[in-house]
């Protein structure tokens, strides 16, 4: 009866055992309702499938699940968060790159983006990383998966049953519907693996390990009762000894092997579980050790002689001893198995997140004869865990919600509870503006700025997320109208708080509360939005009108442009108009080119404008970008729009070799070429020094090459 008992726990205990050391995997995966997914993928391909080159590479499946073509030409496909554009697919080959609607294609990480348009310039990690599909405009996430380490010959893909839940495929199914039958868990697809690749054998030797652990702790506490044994042995040998003198045969040499085997046994597993890394101890009591494994010794600092039969509170502070205490009561008096993560301080004196499991071991009465407990470190594991998780609900560039975790909300918060629900949409003004004109890097520092005020003027239970580009929005539960209009006033009062340049901040806000539980949020969102587009539009020219009187002043006074030179060109710009004999109209926008038309050097770094000849071709290629850059500012201003494509081609030459655009002769706009010679003399006079003889001189060398001949005969007429 006591060695069926003994049996039973074994086998017990090593069911706990293989559970203590199963390793979980994480993946995320983003699921942004878009019409391409990432649908399976394969880090690490043998044998499933080859290229059409008869290579095995690893593959990437992309599904089209919308009811239209696809074409994946000019979109960024990327294995690295930190650089989402790390390859751009070719929007040359539209047969090959376009999904017709319900159906597949496969792209081929293998590194040699050469061999065709569906091969990229990454391989997949059998580690683990990410994959992420960004929209052409280069801001747009299409889909993004972060997973962590693959199996040799076995995909990771979504069930067909549910497209949010991943799973592994013993069976891939690159350009076909996932196989729903095929997936498995990571613990039977590491199993299939291990047997593909023949290292079966391995598994086996460390479930035996794990055994022989098991069987070492029973040894130990088969000690407590070793006088009882002894009697009970010295009992058996006498039976022994009995059945001997009534006839029966006995083997006293394979009774002496048996014991050097179970000696040799015993040391073995004393071997093992003082070398592993899981903690291993039992419990006499809820308040007392019985004995422990080194790694649970050297963890809490102390010797095992130090801990065994030791009483908790003489190895921990009062806080850990008590709150240990409790559950080990709980084992004790529920007699059942618990699992429970702890924060336990270590011999340096650092707090670690143990997984800590506790199984009862009862005696024949049913009563609970000691616990055995074993623990493993799972901080490092924990704080992957929540990168993860922040990373899945969170905008990567401005640290607020983003559009996945915002819908997951407003579906939680549409009931009952939380009315009056208030929505506030924004739409931050002057983002493009920025990107054009000053780059993509302060674009990204305007964005983060006003991700802080909406942070700053909002409570902590409100849902602040980014739903991408420039549309900004907040969830209120609990909130009225009132309430919703006085966080709109907050963050308008906040942003003019905050003195950014060269764009001030500034955003564009409505909102809408839901009273009604019958109310569509749908339609809530609309209202707020139309309001936002009102917001918009009624406040334009007072977001305008400051900002170019901000742009004149940086141009004017911090040295990018002179006063003098510009009054200059004025005056010319007037007297060759009317001997032209320009209309009116023409000649008030040649008059507004003339002071307007280096606009565009505000984008341009001062120490660069300032450094003379001595310019690098990195430097001359950035000074050149001024005519666009003065184009895209000037088109966002009423006052300029109509320059805006005269400031554009005011460096072009009569011969074509000027830019931006290499036009010639009449394709250039007359005032263009008026303001092209015009500075061009006044250089000549007032940068290098030229007698007025002199630089008449050099304007009949580019008459004809640089220069309007004609315009140059009337400038110099004007100058005589």
């Amino acid at each position: 009866m006591k060695t069926v008992e003994l049996t039973k726990v074994k086998i017990r205990l090593i069911i706990l055992s293989l559970i203590i050391l199963e390793v979980s995997t994480l993946v995320i995966a983003q699921d942004l309702k878009s019409g391409l997914i990432i649908n399976e993928f394969l880090a690490s391909n043998g044998e499933t499938i080859l290229d059409e080159s008869g290579e095995s590479s690893d593959w990437i499946e992309i599904f089209n699940n919308s009811s239209s073509y696809v074409d994946l030409g000019g979109m960024y496909i990327s294995d690295k968060l930190d650089n989402p554009l790390k390859y751009q697919i070719s929007h040359k080959n539209p047969d090959e790159t376009t999904i017709p609607p319900k159906d597949f294609l496969l792209l081929w990480a293998d590194s040699m983006p050469e061999k065709g348009p569906l091969h990229l310039n990454f391989s997949l990690s059998k580690s683990g990383e990410a994959i992420i599909i960004t929209e052409n405009d280069k801001e747009t996430m299409i889909d993004k998966i972060v997973f962590l380490e693959q199996r040799r010959d076995i995909s990771f893909g979504r069930r067909t049953t549910n497209s949010n839940k991943w799973s592994f495929f013993i069976r891939p199914t690159p350009k076909e519907v996932n196989n729903t039958s095929g997936f498995f868990s990571l613990r039977m697809a590491t199993l299939y693996n291990s047997y593909k690749e023949n290292s079966l054998l391995l598994n086996i030797i460390i479930s035996l390990v794990t055994l022989l652990i098991v069987s070492l702790l029973l040894f130990i506490l088969k000690l407590r009762a070793r006088n009882r044994e002894l009697e009970e042995a010295k009992m058996r040998y006498n039976n022994l000894f009995n059945n001997i003198l009534n006839g029966l045969n006995f083997d006293f040499n394979k009774g002496k092997e048996m014991e050097l085997a179970l000696k040799k046994k015993t040391l073995e597993q004393h071997i093992l579980l003082e070398n592993i890394k899981i903690h291993v101890w039992y419990l006499i009591d809820e308040k007392t050790y019985g004995a422990v494994n080194k790694a649970h010794a050297d963890f809490l600092g102390k010797r095992k002689d130090e801990i065994n039969n030791a009483n908790l509170y003489s190895i921990f502070d009062q806080e850990t001893a008590e709150m240990c205490i409790e559950y080990n009561r709980k084992v004790f008096v529920e007699k059942k198995e618990i699992s429970k993560e702890e924060w336990i301080k270590n011999s340096e004196g650092e707090y670690r997140l143990l997984l800590i499991t506790k199984t009862p071991k009862l005696n024949s009465d049913g009563e609970v004869e000691y616990v055995v407990c074993s623990a493993y470190d799972i901080t490092e594991q924990k704080e992957i865990e929540q990168e993860i998780r922040y990373i899945s609900s969170h905008d990567e560039l401005t640290g607020v919600y983003n559009r996945a975790y915002y819908e997951q909300k407003l579906l939680q918060l549409d009931n009952l509870n939380y009315l009056p629900l208030s929505i506030i949409i924004g739409d931050v003004n002057g983002l493009k503006l920025t990107n054009d004109v000053f780059g993509h890097k302060e674009g990204d520092r305007l964005l983060q700025e006003i991700a802080n005020v909406l942070k700053q003027s909002t409570r902590k239970d409100d849902i602040v997320a980014r739903l991408g580009g420039d549309e900004f929005c907040i969830l209120l539960p609990k909130t009225d109208v009132e309430t919703a209009e006085k966080f709109i006033e907050r963050i308008k009062e906040n942003c003019t708080k905050i003195g950014l340049e060269p764009i001030p901040l500034n955003i564009a806000v409505g909102s809408a509360t839901k009273v009604n539980l019958e109310d569509e949020i749908e339609e809530i969102f609309k209202e707020a939005e139309g309001r936002m587009y009102i917001d918009k539009e009624r406040n334009k020219d007072n977001f305008l009108n400051p900002l170019l009187t901000s742009m004149i002043d940086r141009l004017f006074n911090d040295g990018y442009e002179s006063i003098y030179h510009v009054s200059r060109l004025r005056e010319l710009a007037i007297k060759v108009g009317n001997k032209l004999n320009l209309n009116q109209h023409s000649l008030y926008k040649l008059v507004l080119l003339a002071e307007f038309h280096d606009i565009g050097k505000l984008t341009i770094p001062l120490e660069i404008l300032n450094k003379g000849d001595k310019l690098t071709i990195e430097e001359i290629k950035l000074l050149k970008n001024h005519t666009e850059a003065g184009y895209n500012i000037a088109k966002n201003f009423k006052c300029l729009n109509s320059i805006s494509e005269l400031i554009l081609y005011h460096h072009e030459s009569w011969d074509g070799s000027g830019y931006p655009s290499g036009k010639s002769k009449e394709e250039i706009p007359a005032s263009s070429k008026i303001i092209h010679t015009i500075a061009f003399y006044d250089m000549l006079i007032n940068r290098d020094s030229l007698s007025k003889e002199d630089a008449i001189t050099e304007l009949k060398k580019e008459a004809g090459v640089k220069f309007d001949p004609k315009v140059v005969e009337v400038l110099i007429d004007v100058l005589d």
